[in-house]
C-alpha cells in the first residue's frame, strides 16, 4: 500500500512483480523432527546446495536454543557432487519427553549479499503409548 495526501485517492494498492532468483537449493526448506518417549531417536537431513549465480561457503552455524539441554543437535557435512559443493544439515532429536518445541538453525556464509541463511526445526516427542489390555 501507498498512503498519498491526495484526497482521492489515499492509499493505491500496488503489486510488484518480477523474476526471483534463488540463492540456494534448500530440500526440505523446514525440519520436523517427530519420535515417542520409547524411542526418541529421530533426525533429518536438510540438503543446501548453492546457486551457479551465487557461490558461497558455509563458514560457521549456530542453532536457538542452544548448549547442553537443547533440544535438538545439528552437524554440517559437506561433500561435492557433479563439481558442485554439497551441504548436508542433519538435525537430530535430542529431547526425551512428552511435548514439543520449536529453534533455528543459522547458516553463517562468505557470501557478501547474503551473510545468512536460517533453518527453522520443530520437534514433537508424543506420550507413552498406553499398555492396557485395549479389550472392547
Amino acid at each position: 500500500m501507498v498512503y498519498t495526501n491526495d484526497p482521492a485517492n489515499r492509499r493505491i494498492a500496488l503489486t510488484l512483480g518480477g523474476p526471483v532468483e534463488a540463492f540456494a537449493s534448500m530440500t526440505p526448506r523446514f525440519v520436523r523432527l517427530a519420535a515417542s518417549v520409547e524411542d526418541f531417536r529421530s533426525e533429518q537431513v536438510v540438503v543446501i546446495i548453492p546457486s551457479d549465480a551465487h557461490s558461497f561457503s558455509i563458514i560457521a552455524t549456530r542453532q536457538v536454543p542452544m548448549g547442553d539441554n537443547a533440544p535438538f543437535a545439528h552437524r554440517l557435512e559437506q561433500d561435492e557432487q557433479r563439481g558442485e559443493r554439497v551441504y548436508r544439515l542433519v538435525v537430530e532429536n535430542r529431547q526425551r519427553h512428552t511435548g514439543s518445541y520449536y529453534g533455528t538453525i543459522y547458516l553463517s556464509t562468505d557470501h557478501p549479499r547474503r551473510k545468512e541463511l536460517s533453518i527453522n526445526v520443530h520437534g514433537y516427542i508424543a506420550p507413552p503409548l498406553s499398555t492396557g489390555s485395549g479389550a472392547p
